[in-house]
């Protein structure tokens, strides 16, 4: 079954050329690790809320969004 699988992602890679092959491998990494930051958070936001009450998790919730505002990234 796992051979199943690898042979089912693989067919449209192979019709690829090497370039955007390179691309796709590359860019699929920085998909996962992004994914994985996204469930980390979600999952420490669900335990601050449970720590902190909704009046924590608000007041994390509005510097954060602060924080963003003034110095994030643009």
């Amino acid at each position: 079954m796992n051979h199943k699988i690898k042979n089912l992602l693989n067919k449209p890679l192979q019709s690829l050329d090497e370039h955007t092959l390179e691309v796709v491998k590359k860019s699929s990494s920085s998909l996962i690790v992004k994914i994985i930051g996204m469930i980390a958070g979600f999952l420490l936001s669900i335990f601050l809320g449970r720590t902190l009450g909704a009046d924590g998790l608000g007041v994390i919730n509005l510097s954060n969004s602060l924080i963003n505002i003034f110095f994030g990234s643009r």
